[in-house]
């Protein structure tokens, strides 16, 4: 099967079947950009916020970031050294395969769970509603807390491996490692949701899983049987916000992807709902509204489109400030007043090349920025 490179939102002119350019429109179209050229077959590529690698029916296709796999990896708090692998995905498996074996090394969290059972001698404290039903004079029904690894934080990484296990995209090595991993893994995977990914993030056991249930819900999100898929927008979003837990002070309180109603419908149709990356309340009160841009910020300012979007927030949340969020090379801050109303919009340059603690410091620098009152 040809292998086909591309760069994350660089334009590459390929030749293209009609049955592979007829599977891209219908499959990919909504992170790739094709665009038809003058001559038979060929065809412009540009991809957009996805990288990773995927098959179409002739071709497989391969989408590398701009930045280094390192640097995606510290984004997700996940690295601690080279990472291993030949493309960003198997990159972020091996590193996920890592984690979790030092995990199985250490010991999987416990919690308690209460168990009940019926026999002939009482084990625990008596389970009074199902003894008083009881007809039999010799059967005794107990309840006693165990200690269990049958938990959240264990159960989602579990189905993670069976997920990963049933990608045709990656190699016979990197199947059996997984497949080891599930053999030493004793628990039974849970079903992968919205709900039990929030289950296993805000489980009280789970110090220290963060990294792993990051990358769970990376390749939950992304990965499928013929694609491995990753959404470089959500990485950064994800990164902007645990970084702004760690240097934020108490002063102000985060809030990830409120939801608000802007519009009521009044003809039988769907409220029109707002949704923005981060909400941050100042004693209650709505004070920032965040959202992130996996894109460069014009010289000239952000897309109008961006400022429509970033107002619709704050007009929802009556908040008079918001802030879009940009990767940069290095820190940079534009500011704008808008309409009647003098909402303040502020667009902010996040530095995420250079050193490691160069991008930690431009983040403890948009921390200080959104908790000063001067920002008004």
């Amino acid at each position: 099967m040809r292998c086909l490179v591309l760069k994350e939102r660089k334009m590459r002119q390929v030749r293209l079947t009609a049955e592979e350019s007829a599977f891209l429109l219908r499959e990919h179209s909504h992170h790739l950009k094709l665009t038809p050229t003058t001559v038979r077959n060929q065809w412009q590529i540009t991809s957009s916020r996805l990288v990773g690698s995927f098959r179409g029916p002739t071709i497989e296709y391969v989408i590398r970031p701009k930045l280094s796999l390192n640097r995606l990896l510290f984004f997700l708090e996940a690295c601690e050294g080279e990472p291993s692998g030949h493309s960003i995905m198997e990159a972020l498996i091996h590193r996920f395969l890592d984690l979790w074996e030092e995990r199985l090394r250490i010991g999987l969290a416990q919690d308690y769970r209460e168990r009940r059972e019926q026999s002939d001698t009482l084990r625990g404290r008596l389970d009074t509603p199902a003894q008083m039903r009881e007809t039999s004079r010799t059967s005794i029904h107990s309840m006693r807390e165990e200690r269990t690894t049958e938990i959240a934080c264990n159960q989602i990484p579990r189905a993670t491996l069976d997920l990963l296990s049933r990608s045709k995209l990656i190699g016979d090595a990197l199947r059996d490692r997984i497949q080891e991993l599930i053999r030493q893994t004793n628990v039974e995977p849970t079903a992968l949701s919205h709900e039990s990914m929030h289950a296993a993030m805000s489980d009280r056991n789970a110090t220290g899983y963060r990294p792993v249930l990051d990358l769970c819900r990376l390749f939950w999100e992304d990965v499928q049987p013929s694609a491995l898929l990753v959404n470089l927008e959500q990485i950064f979003e994800r990164y902007v916000t645990r970084s702004l837990r760690e240097h934020l002070s108490s002063s102000l309180t985060l809030e990830e992807q409120p939801w608000m109603i802007l519009a009521h419908s009044l003809s039988g149709q769907p409220s029109i709902g707002a949704r923005p990356d981060l909400l941050l309340r100042r004693e209650g009160k709505p004070d920032w509204i965040l959202d992130m841009k996996w894109k460069s910020l014009p010289r000239q300012g952000p897309q109008t489109s961006d400022l429509y979007q970033m107002l619709a927030y704050c007009f929802a949340f009556g908040c008079q400030r918001g802030m879009l969020i940009y990767p940069a090379a290095a820190d940079q801050e534009l500011r704008f007043r808008v309409g009647p109303s003098r909402t303040l919009i502020l667009a902010r340059g996040v530095k995420v090349n250079g050193s490691i603690e160069d991008c930690r410091e431009s983040m403890r620098r948009l921390a200080k920025s959104l908790e000063s009152h001067d920002s008004q």
